[in-house]
C-alpha cells in the first residue's frame, strides 16, 4: 500500500521546489519494487500558480 504525498504549489513557488519531492518519494520503492508513495502535485482551489519564473 502507498502513501499519498501532495506538494502545495503556491504562488510564486521556485519550479525546483515542485520537482524535488515528486523525484525523491517517486524513486522509492518496497523490496518487490512496488512503490511505497505516490505523488501529487496541487494547487489552493485548483487555480493556476504562477513560479517565481514567471511561467
Amino acid at each position: 500500500m502507498s502513501h499519498r504525498v501532495a506538494v502545495l504549489a503556491l504562488d510564486g513557488v521556485l519550479p525546483l521546489d515542485l520537482g524535488i519531492p515528486a523525484r525523491v518519494f517517486n524513486e522509492l520503492r518496497d523490496p518487490d519494487g512496488t512503490p511505497l508513495y505516490s505523488v501529487v502535485t496541487c494547487s489552493l482551489g485548483g487555480q493556476p500558480v504562477r513560479t517565481h519564473e514567471d511561467y
